[in-house]
């Protein structure tokens, strides 16, 4: 590990030397639209070095080159549209760059673990939305090769793709962990058909991974792991899920993909962030009620913008150790109390048929549909509807729990699932838990607009649960049929 390490802090030099243009920029990309001054940066040999952007031929910024001849240029605000170009030089030698096809627009940053790094290729319905993504030229994606670094790097170790117009090659690949992300896709194509905004989507993504990998120094500091009782990495039962994407080294250890695949993005102005990750966090989701919420923080305290927008994914079905997965949705919502951070359900997604195993469903065009829900709301203050948003839990009498629903959530109605895998993977509907600590499943029916639980016999019950297992039967819907995720309350 430490000759892998020692490599990677020469191979960081060397590129701030060698690099004028930080790799995370290119021709073909969106840059942030107004009101905020998009940004160029990279490197020069020397510091003091004069560094001109001219904007479409006509309009000239110049800076000059600081300690370790780092230079950055912030452009005048522009409005949305292009194609423009953007020519760099600098008077440190007559070399030109020459970026083409620049769109203004919004970007997002899509990261988490292999259901964001899954691609198109993989999803339902693959063969008809590669062969039509050349239909959208103003969506404009880009791809983070998987690296790790143990200390903070200002550029990418690597690109798996250059920033690249939309089509069916840019987001076809067959290989189902290279490029392009599904749900980033799904998630950006949407926004895009409903404004007519360009959108540039950058993924940064690695299978198997745990949130602490993705999180900083600061970040981690604010969770001490020792408090929460939970283990510390979740090495066993992740092992044969982590091995499929381990092709440079472990990423699970702590801050080694922020390090890497986040700092680098850190100039950028980003839109907003599109997350699915916690798989790999199920033996700790104590701890993960704790530091996804401070990574969370500490993202947008790094990106500047103290109200970055952050859009999750609540994981899926997954027959893994049992009962663990239900935990880590409930530690998951821990996220909701911070401002504009929002999350999509996926639980009633399940494929157990998925060939990628039934972690990885393939649901993912419904998936960053409803990702997008929440941003077409907050970003754009578009009239959509989200899903069912649980409001009061009342203890009606000793056994009967009575749920009503916030204002906005839509005219609730029951489905009547099926389990589709083995019984003890999918629970019970509903739970009330009793004065020993003993869970049980609760009879259950809607009267008028209220969710009502009940426990036979003269029991004293004191929380409930719903949707609490790894295949759950989802039964509450809204009506645009939007499921009440799961949920666990005290009475």
């Amino acid at each position: 590990m430490k000759s892998i390490f020692v490599f990677l802090l020469i191979l960081s030099s060397a590129i701030a030397e060698d690099k004028f243009l930080s790799n995370t920029l290119g021709s073909h990309m969106v840059l942030p639209r107004a009101p905020n001054k998009a940004s160029l940066w990279g490197w020069t040999a020397t510091q003091g070095v004069t560094v001109t952007a001219v904007l479409n031929g006509n309009h000239t910024f110049t800076t000059q080159s600081q300690a370790e001849g780092y230079w950055k240029i912030d452009l005048d605000a522009q409005q949305a549209g292009g194609p423009h170009t953007i020519t760099l030089t600098n008077t440190e030698n007559a070399n030109k760059v020459e970026l083409e096809d620049i769109l203004f627009g919004d970007v997002f940053f899509c990261s988490g673990q292999s259901n964001m790094q899954m691609t198109v290729s993989a999803a339902f319905n693959a063969t008809e939305e590669i062969a039509h993504a050349g239909d959208y030229p103003n969506i404009r994606v880009f791809t983070a090769a998987m690296h790790i670094s143990d200390h903070p790097i200002d550029q990418l170790i690597g690109v798996s793709e250059v920033w690249s117009r939309a089509s069916n090659d840019s987001i076809g690949v067959q290989d189902i962990w290279k490029w392009f992300s599904a749900t980033c896709w799904y998630f950006g194509k949407n926004i895009h058909t409903s404004t007519n905004v360009p959108i540039g989507l950058v993924t940064s993504s690695w299978g198997g991974t745990i949130v602490q990998a993705w999180s900083s120094p600061n970040a981690m500091s604010q969770c001490n792991a020792t408090a929460f009782g939970d283990k510390l990495f979740a090495e066993n039962s992740m092992k044969s899920h982590n091995e499929m994407f381990m092709f440079y080294d472990d990423p699970n250890k702590p801050n080694l993909l922020w390090n890497a695949m986040v700092v680098p993005f850190l100039n950028w102005k980003f839109t907003g962030v599109a997350w699915y990750q916690g798989e790999s966090n199920q033996d700790q989701p104590a701890y993960y009620s704790c530091a996804f919420p401070a990574m969370i923080r500490d993202w947008a305290e790094r990106f500047q913008n103290p109200n970055l927008p952050f859009y999750f994914v609540q994981v899926a079905t997954w027959r893994g150790d049992l009962n663990k997965i239900p935990a880590l949705r409930i530690a998951q919502t821990s996220a909701l109390k911070l401002k504009n951070v929002a999350m999509a359900t996926a639980f009633d997604l399940n494929d157990a048929a998925s060939p990628a195993g039934d972690i990885h469903p393939r649901s993912k065009p419904e998936v960053g549909r409803r990702l997008s829900l929440p941003a077409l709301a907050q970003i754009y203050n578009q009239k959509v509807r989200l899903g069912p948003v649980l409001d009061k839990v009342i203890k009606v009498n000793t056994n009967t729990v009575a749920i009503s629903f916030q204002a906005g959530s839509g005219v609730i109605s029951l489905k009547n699932p099926v389990c589709t895998v083995e019984p003890q993977y999918c629970g019970q509907v509903a739970e009330l838990q009793t004065a020993d600590d003993v869970w049980h499943a609760a009879t259950y029916k809607l009267v008028g607009q209220k969710f009502v639980m009940t426990l036979d016999g003269a029991a004293d019950v004191k929380a409930a649960r719903y949707a609490f297992a790894d295949y759950p039967l989802a039964v509450i819907y809204n009506d645009v049929d939007l499921p009440l995720p799961p949920f666990v309350v005290s009475l």
